[in-house]
């Protein structure tokens, strides 16, 4: 008889209370990335960080497959699910969490590209990105909102750090897409983002996380999610060393620090206000 591959769910899970804060909490977040995401298209005169917001909210589409590889359960007793799929409830914050996470992350990240992103910030942003992950779901695990399960790798306080890899790395991929193909998505062509952001999530998500999917339904435990786990790794890794390398400018950056838009006007205002100074000192000494 063939052993059982398919991890078990915790199905009894019930929505604690604290479910409407997380929602809240959300609903807040989206509000005011948004409005960035708005300021940001206007300063650009470009539809384009509009569309990524549009298609990281679309890609929560994709959310009940990642759920149903990861071994990922949301409490589906005390709340109405924004969706079912593969068995999976998700809730509706969900939704609002992809559009601000994602969406806001992939539209800084196209921002910074077109002004000359380091890959030393690349790196940083992603290892900040993981942090923040982490930071982010650790509360929400331990209010019980939802659970990981199966023979999870590398686990502190209930949250798998190889989850956080593909989840910090995939809105500066989706970015990093969205800015290499950017004569493409000029005019109504912005358009084809909002598809496109998806498309580039699950090549993120899948790309780095199969090992540890495939492990976590082998039934084979502990003894092959953690080998592979290190290779999912590896694979995000490799992918950022790839994008960096593309879309990066390696003059973009000094000892580690990059100019931003306000630094170059500072400096324009600089000289600008030293000229007439100049001229006068030089008039005086004729």
């Amino acid at each position: 008889m063939l052993p059982e591959q398919m991890p078990v769910p915790p199905a009894g899970m019930v929505m604690p209370a604290s479910y409407e804060p997380i929602f809240i909490a959300n609903v807040v977040l989206l509000a005011f990335v948004a409005a960035w995401v708005l300021r940001m298209a206007m300063r650009m005169k470009s539809p384009v960080p509009v569309m990524i917001m549009l298609g990281a909210t679309l890609a929560t589409g994709t959310e009940s497959m990642w759920d149903n590889l990861d071994a990922v359960w949301y409490a589906a007793i005390g709340q109405t699910p924004l969706y079912r799929g593969f068995d999976v409830s998700v809730p509706g914050w969900v939704l609002l969490a992809y559009a601000w996470y994602m969406g806001g992350i992939s539209c800084w990240v196209y921002q910074r590209l077109h002004q000359g992103m380091s890959r030393r910030m690349f790196w940083t942003v992603y290892f900040f990105g993981w942090l923040a992950n982490c930071v982010l779901e650790m509360p929400a695990l331990h209010m019980g909102i939802y659970a990981y399960y199966g023979a999870q790798p590398f686990v502190l306080f209930g949250f798998p750090f190889w989850q956080a890899m593909g989840n910090a790395l995939t809105p500066l991929l989706t970015a990093a897409l969205i800015y290499a193909c950017r004569s493409e998505f000029s005019g109504l062509g912005s358009l084809l983002i909002i598809p496109t952001y998806p498309a580039g999530l699950i090549f993120a998500l899948g790309g780095i996380g199969w090992p540890t999917m495939l492990a976590l339904h082998s039934g084979l435990g502990y003894r092959a999610t953690y080998p592979a786990a290190t290779a999912s790794f590896l694979i995000a890794l490799m992918l950022g060393h790839v994008a960096s390398r593309k879309v990066c400018r390696p003059g973009a950056a000094r000892a580690g620090s990059y100019q931003t838009d306000g630094i170059r006007r500072w400096a324009f205002l600089r000289r600008a206000c030293s000229s007439p100074c100049t001229a006068s000192k030089k008039g005086l000494s004729v």
